[in-house]
């Protein structure tokens, strides 16, 4: 029979082994997160990497089935052809050879012509493309024509000689460029004025 001492004594300890348990509980969970976290990340991975292969599986059978109409398509010409020469009077092995042999020459012909299509919707794109800078660098011309012959008229309304104005104004926009409004030209064309007359 044990003592009242040592009884006592066990009912002492247990709290504290209960609390030095609850005080390596949280920590044992630290200690776990990391590797939750990175079998988490695995199964993510796991599940995206089994996505992306489904999807690739998808695109494969996607790809089978559009190129089998032109495999059956090609099938069905071989026959034709296999037996145009055979009715002509050919051997059955004489039709398969020439039609195995000028297989290659009609795919090269679908391919060049398959390229020119391209080249030529290529060609009209880069002439639509041609055009439509040719327009806007027109209209950006004829807007700058308009506004140095309404800054030479302004400056010429101003006193000064046509030919004066006339070389401003060109002095003017090689300075300030083709975007730029007309106050801005006239007020530079003058700047150019000033300047030619302090010389």
């Amino acid at each position: 029979m044990r003592s009242a001492a040592a009884v006592d004594r066990e009912a002492h300890d247990a709290p504290t082994a209960a609390g030095d348990q609850a005080q390596e509980a949280p920590t044992a969970m630290e200690r776990a997160r990391p590797h939750v976290e990175a079998a988490t990340t695995l199964d993510r991975e796991a599940h995206d990497a089994a996505t992306a292969a489904e999807d690739q599986a998808q695109e494969a059978r996607t790809a089978v089935e559009r190129a089998r109409p032109h495999v059956e398509a090609a099938t069905s010409v071989d026959g034709e052809a296999h037996d145009v020469l055979t009715t002509a009077g050919g051997q059955p092995q004489e039709a398969r050879t020439a039609v195995e042999r000028a297989r290659p020459h009609v795919e090269a012909a679908t391919t060049l012509d398959r390229e020119a299509r391209e080249a030529l919707t290529t060609a009209g794109d880069q002439a639509q493309e041609s055009r439509t800078t040719v327009g806007r660098a027109r209209s950006h011309v004829e807007a700058a024509t308009t506004l140095d012959r309404e800054a030479r008229e302004a400056l010429t309304t101003a006193g000064y000689r046509a030919h004066e104005a006339r070389t401003a104004v060109e002095r003017a926009r090689a300075r300030v460029g083709i975007e730029t409004t007309l106050e801005h030209l006239i007020r530079e064309a003058l700047r150019q004025c000033a300047m030619a007359g302090g010389t």
